[in-house]
Parts: structure tokens; sequence; C-alpha cells
């Protein structure tokens, strides 16, 4: 056996020398093959596994037996030469997964090179061009057989079948990023080990595209002709994209005019979770349980600008806006609440891009491993442009939210942008709840008639117009929505918008909130995981006490508190009217010594009907005003014969929950005896505890 290993060992080595000559001859044909790797090739990691494969097979045919080349963990070493040649590192393995014979675990170059990686794997479709792959006359092949003519399709049969049989029992996308189990991730990947992983940091640097040399896009780019802009227009500029770089220059290919970075690709190795049968099984009964809308736990609907500014590589790291948002909301509010448990299929999210026009990117799923897929994915398939709507995105977050208005539903609603809205406040006026866009004629013949505006007035009035917008909407759910609007730019930047959805959500109870998080992954994961924790924090609050059921809240609108005009009488479009001719009522109090000499039959004490001298009735606002965890206020008064209000503004509580407040009369009252009870037993206990 001594023997058997010292040659396992010799052509452990000898196999890695050849592996190494093999891509070194491949690089010489096209240098800087580096440059490649900002461009997504769908489907090259087979072909690329394929011959890497075949390649050691047949060097390893020295041994002569399959045995021997099975226990040299042939796929590790592949991806450790991969990762040797090329720099480019990722999540892929955990340490003890893969068992190494120990003869090979000696061999001091096999170890360097799996070693030296660690739990690292480069994302193969992004190495090479997809025509070095393709066909039995592509670069990639000619180089192989330069080494050895037939080897290669000899053994692909034999290679493509063992591949085959290791993904059973799992779903792994084809020709996509690395895919990990959710072990792998859990242990081993976070959003800061992502961040600031050696191949997003390369991709990052390639982003700081002021220190691009524009002579190396002009001689190997792609050229495209494009029109000029501005006073340009109709001028030819040529367009090259190079190394995930697009430059614009003059005719003359001498001159840059802009640069931005290239939405090809992402600039980080995240993996994708390997879904399992189990897993898939799950989904499928979370997706078809969506249809009973009272099993719903929570819904979230985020809304992510994915406007032309968030191409700005000012994220820490030379990271994008839109790159940190995606991943941020892939880790903070899936993977880490799948993980702690706080959501799971009954908790169902939708996220929609706001660009000129928006468009819902997840329509109601529920939240999974599945779903963070999804959202990684976007990395490489949304590409930010255009300006950023906020109207139409409203009106598109409302019509998601709708979709369950069951009470027993927690809602929360993000909304994520770096700027101002796109609505254009000089051209664009609110009729109802719908935007128009004014011609040039509109606008001259409104600013010769005094219609006009300045600026700053004309923001004002747009920014009240979509808080006024998304009021309607804050007024159906009132505290069972959690709004968080978060302003991911430069800390000069007001937010002006953002501030007055902020505010107009709060005036109708809602939780809401806005933050400004430095331009930094881990500030803007800190305030998604604080949005997280108040979602749950409301799913707790609507729980029924020593019951795991969710409590269903009443569905009744909400006033403003921003300085609304009280009636000055009573009506019925507003008002609920009580004079003792439409409805019966009488006043009571709770008497606890009435209820314990009556053993609890009688303890009630009626009072005179009204306290104005001059009342013939009294009124309870339609539209609430205040709501906390357990009630509901409505603004309550009494009115004389002529209907006009008398005497001191009062409040009429009832209960937050449509369990305590049926149709029935018997169930208000046990609510309202229930809480009069609590209340001067809490008196009580407080005077006790006062006298000593």
């Amino acid at each position: 056996m001594e023997g058997d290993a010292g040659t396992i060992d010799s052509m452990a080595a000898g196999v890695v020398h050849d592996v190494v000559g093999v891509w070194a001859a491949l690089r010489a044909h096209v240098p800087g093959l580096a440059e490649w790797s900002t461009r997504d090739h769908t489907g090259a990691v087979d072909g690329l596994h394929t011959g890497m494969m075949a390649e050691l097979f047949r060097h390893a045919s020295r041994a002569n037996t399959v045995a021997r080349r099975e226990r040299w963990a042939l796929p590790c070493l592949i991806d450790a030469c991969l990762c040797r040649l090329v720099d480019v590192p990722g999540p892929w393995q955990v340490p003890g997964r893969r068992k190494f014979p120990a003869s090979i675990e000696k061999n001091g170059v096999f170890k360097s090179l799996i070693h030296a990686v660690g739990l690292e794997h480069p994302i193969l479709p992004e190495l090479v061009p997809r025509s070095w792959l393709g066909s039995g006359d592509g670069m990639f092949w000619k180089c192989l057989n330069a080494r050895g003519k037939g080897a290669v399709k000899k053994d692909r049969g034999v290679v493509a079948q063992k591949k085959k049989g290791k993904q059973k029992g799992s779903v792994a996308p084809p020709g996509g990023p690395p895919v990990a189990d959710v072990e792998d991730i859990s242990d081993n990947t976070s959003l800061v080990t992502v961040l600031s992983s050696a191949h997003g940091r390369k991709r990052r640097e390639e982003r700081d595209i002021t220190k691009r040399d524009l002579k190396a896009a002009v001689k190997y780019g792609t050229k495209e002709a494009t029109p000029g802009q501005g006073r340009n227009l109709g001028l030819v500029c040529w367009k090259y994209t190079f190394a995930g770089v697009v430059y614009i220059t003059d005719i003359d290919s001498k001159v840059e005019i802009t640069s931005w970075p290239e939405q090809s690709g992402c600039g980080f190795d995240v993996p994708l979770i390997r879904i399992t049968r189990s897993m898939t099984t799950a989904h499928n009964a979370a997706v078809a349980n969506l249809h009973n809308l009272g099993s719903w736990t929570s819904h979230t609907v985020i809304v992510v600008d994915q406007s032309g500014s968030m191409r700005q590589a000012d994220v820490e790291g030379k990271a994008t806006r839109a790159e940190a948002v995606w991943l941020t909301l892939a880790f903070s509010c899936v993977a880490d609440e799948i993980r702690s448990g706080s959501r799971k299929g009954s908790d169902v999210m939708s996220i929609i891009g706001m660009k000129n026009t928006s468009a819902l990117l997840v329509d109601r799923e529920p939240v999974d491993w599945q779903l963070f897929n999804k959202i990684v994915g976007f990395l490489r398939k949304e590409r930010p442009s255009e300006g950023g709507i906020y109207v139409d995105s409203i009106e598109l977050a409302e019509t998601c939210l709708m979709k369950n208005t069951r009470g027993s539903c927690a809602l929360q609603l993000l909304f994520l942008s770096d700027g101002k809205p796109s609505d254009n406040p000089t051209s664009v006026y609110f009729e109802g709840t719908r935007t128009n866009v004014l011609t040039r004629d509109q606008r001259e013949r409104r600013r010769a008639s005094g219609m006009s505006r300045s600026s700053q007035e004309a923001t004002q009035d747009r920014d009240s117009q979509l808080g006024a917008r998304i009021g309607d909407l804050a007024s159906r759910f009132g505290r069972r929505l959690t709004v968080g609007t978060i302003g991911f730019a430069d800390q000069s930047e007001d937010f002006a918008a953002l501030k007055t959805l902020t505010a107009e959500c709060a005036a109708y109870d809602c939780q809401a909130s806005f933050h400004a998080p430095a331009l930094t992954a881990h500030s803007l994961k800190q305030v998604l995981t604080s949005l997280s924790s108040t979602l749950t924090a409301t799913k707790t609050e609507m729980t029924a006490v020593g019951g795991a059921a969710q409590r269903t809240v009443r569905n009744v609108l909400r006033e403003s508190k921003m300085g609304v005009a009280d009636d000055m009488c009573a009506n019925k479009d507003n008002w609920y009217i009580y004079d003792g001719l439409i409805s019966c009522f009488e006043r009571t109090t709770w008497d606890s010594d009435k209820a314990t000499a009556t053993g609890g039959k009688d303890p009630w004490t009626h009072h005179p009907m009204f306290l104005h001298q001059g009342a013939s009735g009294v009124a309870m606002r339609k539209k609430i005003f205040g709501e906390g965890a357990e009630r509901m206020v409505s603004k309550f008064r009494e009115f004389n014969t002529g209907w006009d209000f008398v005497g001191p503004w009062m409040v009429a509580k009832e209960s937050r929950y449509a369990e305590e407040t049926g149709g029935h009369l018997r169930d208000h009252r046990l609510f309202h005896a229930t809480f009069c009870k609590t209340q001067q037993k809490a008196d009580r206990i407080a005077q006790e505890f006062n006298l000593r």
C-alpha cells in the first residue's frame, strides 16, 4: 500500500501540473482573460466542467483503475485549479463534507491548491466566452486536443453521466451561479462575507471607471453607433462595451464623452440554495395554501427603485446601490428570517421594480429558499435605467396589498429609493389618483394664464399629492400596516418626498418610520432588520392571548390627524346617529361594588341620558382617529334637536378586533364589561400601592 500511495501522490502532482499547462496555453491565445469575467455566459458551466474533467481523466488514466481516479475527488481538484489560475474565489463546500484519502491529503501540491481556496469556488459561467466552449472546433477543445487528440471525446460521456448522477435528489439551475446547500449558506455565507469576497472586490475595482484605459476599450471592446444626446442630437457617437463598462466616445473614438458600469452581471459570488425535493414539496403546498386568504400571517410589499441612478457604484467597496439593495433584501428579509423562524410559508412577499413604469417582479410568493434564489437572480437580471415614478409604484403597491384585506394578515410596505421622484413637478399634475403629463403647449398656456408656479412650490405640491395618494392606502389599514421608507443615497439628499410619505402614513396610525442609512450594506441591513422586527411585533400583537391564531382587525377607515376640519353638526354621511328614534341607547358605568353585591348579575349603574341639558342624541364618527394595540377610538358628540353639536368633545372606544365586536349587542357589552373591570381593578391596585 505504501508503494501505491507514493504512485498516486506522484500522479496527482502530474495531473495538477498538466492542467495548469493546459490553461496556460488557453490563456495565451487571448491575453486578458480576466476581462471576460465581467460577462455573463449562461450555459458555459457544463462545458467547462466537462472539458476539465475529461482532461483530468485523460492524465489520470495512468492509474488504470476507476477506483483510483475517484479517490482523487476530481471536482475538487478542477475547481482548485481554476481558482488558482484565474484568482477568482467563491463559496462552494463545507470542510469535511467531502473526505479525501489520506495519501492525497498528504500531497503538497494537491493540498496547497485545494485548501488555499478553502470554501471558495469560481463563478464558472463568467470566466470565458461561450464560443470557447460550444463546438468541437472551439478554442477550448483545440487547446485540449493539442495536448492529446481524442482524449476529450472519449471521456465526455462518462463525465456527463457521472455529473448527472451526482445531482439526484436536488434541483440546481443549469448554467447559473454556484449552488450551495442551506447549511453552507447558514454557516459560511452572510451578507458581510459576500460583500468582502475577493471576486467581489475585483469586480468592484473594475467599476472604478475613472481609472480605465479608453484605448483598451476601443481596441478590444464591442463597437456600436449611437446618436448624440441634447445639443449633439444628430451627431454620431461610438459606444464601446468592454470589461463591464460602457464608454461613449466622439466620432474619432479618441475623446470619452461619458461612461458607466454595464449591468450585465453581478460583482458578487452569491451561491443559490440547492433546492431539495422536500423544499419543493413545502413550496408547492405553501403556494396552494395562498388561495386561503385567512391562512396568511403577513404580506410584505417592497418597492425597489430601479432608476438609472441606482447604477452608481458609491456603496462601500465599489458596489452599486442596486446590488447592495438586492443582496441585503435576500439575506436580511429572507435568509435571516427563515433561519430565525420569524417567517415561514404563510408569510407572503411581493416586490415592485420602480422605473418610469413600475413592474411586479415578485407576485405574492411565500418566504422560502426559492424566493431567496429569485432575489439573488435579480443581481444578474435587473438593470437599473430610466427614471423612478413614485405614483405608479404607490398604485401598484396598493393593488398588491388589497389582494388580501383579511384583518388577520399583518401588512408591511417598504419603499427603497435613492433620490427625488421622477414625477416632474413642472410637467405633471394630479387628477384624482392618476398622473397626467402636460405637453409643451399646455405648459405654455398654464404659464401665460398665471397658473405657473415656482419650482419649489411645484415640488411641494407634488410631494403633497404623493402623500395624499399614499394616505388613501394608509387609511384602510392603520396600525396593522408597517411602513418603512428608506433613502439609500448620499447623506446630502433631503429625501423630502420620502419624509412626506412617512408623515402621511403616521397620521393614520400606521407604524411608519423614515430611515437614511449610510451607503454601506451593513447599515442597510440594520434598518431592514429593525423593520422586520416591527412586523414580527405586529404579528405577535394580533395573536390571541393563550392561543396561536391571529385575531382579525376590524375593517374600518381612519381619518388623518393632520389638521382635518371637524364638522359643526351631525350628519349621516360621516357619523353614526343615535337619537332614540333611529337607535336605542343608554348611559351606564361599571360599578365593582355593585357587581360584587349582586354576584355579577347587575354590575351597571344607570345615569341620566345626556351630559348637556339641550342634547337630544349622540353621534359617533364613522372614521376612527386613534388606534392602539387593543382598542380603536372614534370622536363622540352630543347634538340637539337641530343636529348641532353641543357639550364637550368626547371619545368612544371599541375593541380593535372583530372577534370581540360581533354583530350582537351582547358581544359589544362583553368587551366593555371586561375592559371596565380591568380598568377598575388596575386603579384599585394602584391606589393601594400609593398608600404604602
